[in-house]
């Protein structure tokens, strides 16, 4: 099993948090998103 995500953006106002962020998390890996506050 996979999660796949493709082509994601997120804007706050003009603000670009997500910009085109494409992945694939496979069955058995170990993924963190890490930001500014940790």
């Amino acid at each position: 099993m996979s999660i796949e995500i493709d082509q994601v953006n997120k804007r706050f106002g003009d603000f670009v948090a997500v910009d085109n962020v494409s992945l694939t998390l496979n069955n058995g890996e170990l993924t963190a998103l890490l930001g500014p506050s940790g």
